[in-house]
């Protein structure tokens, strides 16, 4: 409801309450539609100056909307549109007083002098009912947001021990334990009665048992200790080690905690006997001599921090997308019009007197068709390829672009090609069918036109194999 001064009623709203909300949600949702129908109204008489102020029986509500601490969705989403009109002033009203109660009652009011002009002290800011206290209640509380709070309840200090088994491996801790356990015993005793010699296995297996202990005192302070021992049956053996006991006698296997480092340790080199195995497989493992709760958890732990499985299970790069195949390769008007030369070998072949002496191929491969001329050259001298160069032109013609690598002899034949185009001879003769020799980038031979894929049709060529040469 809404009333200026002891003036009449101006507008009023309601609305059938949902079921399943308690009180104070209800009260909450009228203050709401009481905000919105003060909005409204002040757009209705924006000319005027006035001052709003809202009323509401439920300290509840007001306790909410003032915003003291953090609420569930269903009030925290009301609180926070209530809270945008910061100009509203809020205020306490008795039950017997409040004028909004009369139509949620359902009586008539029709002569209610209450529900027409508002409660005799309304007009009268001096006889405003005072603001009561708000207070936190259990009402109020029960919108409260739920805080998860992980609360440390045991501190575990890492002391020189743990260290150690977090630097080295579990049987290489053993051995230092060993030879510690051996040299505080020969400290003891005689000379003559002194331990000498290589480490035994009992001495090992005395470790071992030290380790097993003091990770079973350690687990002692564990919340979940007691849960464990009353779920496995924990029971101390002549050695005063926790079992499990079960129903098959002499079978007990030793218990060990999962968050002690010495059992991440056996875990570990579980995994590393079984030769990396998985999850399923080191668990086998373990549980051979040991119970550890949560192993599942563990190895999983383990197996993703190992770094040999990391290496194994590594995943290549994947290959760049092939580039565009070089006009040379799909443009052309006669076979090895663009070739690529190399030599293969050596060959060896026999000779008088049962000598044998190197030869070598000459490949060319036209860069079109991909067609290979072999040409036999008995030394990777310049001479012997000129000839062989000048053979294949008589055969095949003379090319227009050579690609080669970067050898002395295709440098020496490059030169020579230089000194015939100087020559008056052959003057008219290059400049109407000259060549053009071009050799790949150093350490780059997937410049040139690809021998080897020449003789493989389902290898694709090399992106770099366009615009080459120096």
């Amino acid at each position: 409801m809404f009333s200026v001064s002891g003036v009449p009623i101006v507008c009023s709203k309601s609305r059938v309450a949902k079921r399943n909300l308690t009180i104070p949600r209800l009260e909450l949702i009228a203050g709401h539609m009481a905000v919105n129908l003060v909005t409204n109204v002040e757009a209705a008489l924006s000319n005027y100056q006035i001052a709003t102020h809202c009323w509401l029986d439920s300290t509840v509500a007001l306790y909410w909307i003032q915003g003291r601490g953090g609420y569930r969705q269903f009030v925290a989403n009301r609180v926070g549109k209530i809270q945008q009109h910061d100009h509203v002033t809020w205020h306490h009203v008795p039950t017997s007083q409040n004028p909004a109660d009369l139509g949620s009652r359902g009586r008539a009011v029709k002569d209610d002098q209450l529900w027409k002009e508002g409660p005799t002290w309304l007009s009268d800011r001096a006889q405003w009912p005072v603001d009561v206290t708000l207070e936190a209640t259990a009402e109020t509380r029960a919108e409260e947001k739920v805080k998860q709070e992980v609360l440390a309840v045991t501190s575990t200090e890492e002391d020189e021990f743990d260290q150690l088994l977090m630097k080295h491996d579990l049987h290489k801790v053993l051995r230092i334990g060993a030879w510690i356990q051996r040299f505080i015993t020969n400290c003891r005793v005689t000379p003559k009665e002194r331990k000498v010699g290589a480490i035994e296995t009992e001495e090992i297996g005395r470790v071992r048992v030290w380790w097993i202990k003091r990770a079973q005192r350690s687990a002692q302070q564990d919340t979940r200790f007691q849960a464990d021992k009353l779920h496995l049956n924990l029971q101390p053996n002549d050695q005063e080690i926790l079992e499990c006991r079960g129903r098959i006698s002499g079978e007990f296997p030793t218990y060990l905690p999962d968050s002690h480092p010495f059992t991440v340790s056996l875990v570990h080199l579980a995994h590393i006997s079984t030769l990396h195995g998985g999850v399923g497989m080191t668990m086998s493992k373990v549980r051979e001599r040991h119970w550890v709760p949560r192993l599942r958890r563990l190895a999983k732990q383990v197996r993703s921090n190992c770094h040999g499985c990391r290496r194994f299970q590594a995943k290549a790069f994947s290959a760049p997308p092939p580039g565009k195949l070089p006009r040379t390769r799909t443009e052309g008007t006669a076979p090895f019009q663009v070739l690529g030369v190399d030599f293969a070998g050596p060959i060896r072949y026999r000779v008088k007197g049962n000598k044998e002496k190197k030869a070598y191929l000459a490949l060319f491969a036209c860069s079109l068709t991909r067609a290979v001329h072999l040409e036999l050259v008995k030394s990777l001298e310049t001479d012997d390829f000129i000839m062989c160069f000048k053979k294949f032109i008589a055969r095949r013609g003379r090319p227009e672009l050579v690609y080669s690598d970067n050898g002395t002899t295709f440098k020496a034949a490059a030169r020579w090609l230089q000194t015939v185009r100087k020559d008056e001879k052959f003057n008219d003769n290059l400049a109407e069918l000259e060549i053009k020799w071009r050799f790949n980038l150093s350490r780059a031979p997937w410049w040139g036109v690809n021998l080897k894929a020449s003789l493989d049709y389902s290898r694709e060529p090399s992106t770099s194999q366009s615009e080459m040469g120096h």
